[in-house]
């Protein structure tokens, strides 16, 4: 009952609230981080999370998601650049047999998600490296030989320099590789977007959608679906908080509902590209 009087936002003039605000909560997220603890990501599932079980049921309906859209299959070879702790791509290599890179610039997750492989005995099919948008080509294959590439929410970090991003992805792609963007955009100008930003954490702008698909014109890259998921991500934030407060009343997901009020004041859209090389 006492995280119940938290869960919802209208609720916070409650006497047991301030113990569980949106600033009391970043303060102690802030604090383990200082302790090295880090934030937990479990990433934002807009598919399958109303029919969920749990927080780990969300994911792997996002995983499933994702693999039928796009069609990976056990020959397939797929690159996902920003693959934090490696959750999606070790499932996606479980379920599909599919060959794998992994890259993030964050070391601790790099061996998190060699682990994670290792435990889910995939790591004979792919390898996790410590790179990132700016330094892709470095870790990959010269071949260009991969099917997909994947950017599951990483995208938006290199929105000030998404043109030369998308220039790198371009230089390890071919002519059937599928590129698959998922992120959040802006409709409003970004000083409205304040809010919004405290949970993004970003130190640039957050691009519109409008500016996004003209760098995706200026790369030669060609538009082969468009997904917005926008009405499914705000209502799956406030019930990933809901399940947090079961299965770990301690994590980063019970901000989740400031977060969907504040994308909700700011418009923030969810939208998924397919995008492949024009020819």
């Amino acid at each position: 009952n006492e995280y119940k009087s938290y869960l919802s936002y209208k609720k916070c003039e409650m006497a047991d609230a301030d113990r569980y605000n949106e600033e009391t909560l970043h303060s102690r997220f802030r604090a383990r981080m200082m302790e090295g603890a880090g934030f937990i990501n479990y990433g934002i599932s807009p598919v399958g999370v109303q029919k969920a079980a749990s927080i780990k049921e969300a994911n792997l309906n996002m995983v499933q998601w994702i693999v039928d859209r796009l069609g990976i299959k056990e020959d397939s070879s797929v690159l996902e650049i920003g693959s934090g702790k490696g959750d999606y791509l070790v499932e996606i290599a479980k379920r599909t047999g599919c060959k794998f890179i992994g890259i993030d610039i964050v070391k601790q997750y790099v061996q998190m998600s060699t682990d994670l492989a290792i435990k889910n005995e995939v790591h004979n099919r792919g390898q996790f490296y410590e790179a990132g948008f700016e330094n892709v080509g470095s870790v990959c294959n010269a071949k260009n030989d991969y099917t997909h590439i994947l950017c599951i929410g990483s995208f938006l970090y290199v929105h000030h320099i998404a043109s030369q991003a998308l220039k790198n992805i371009v230089s390890i792609s071919n002519k059937t590789t599928k590129i698959f963007i998922f992120d959040f955009t802006r409709q409003k100008d970004w000083e409205e977007c304040q809010n919004a930003n405290k949970h993004l954490r970003l130190e640039h702008p957050l691009m519109t959608e409008g500016e996004i698909e003209r760098v995706f014109e200026e790369a030669k890259l060609v538009l082969t679906d468009r997904v917005n998921l926008s009405s499914r991500v705000l209502p799956s934030l406030e019930l990933y908080a809901e399940k947090a407060i079961i299965e770990d009343p301690t994590s980063e997901l019970l901000t989740y509902p400031y977060m969907a009020k504040a994308f909700r004041e700011a418009e923030i859209q969810y939208i998924g590209w397919t995008l492949m090389l024009q020819f």
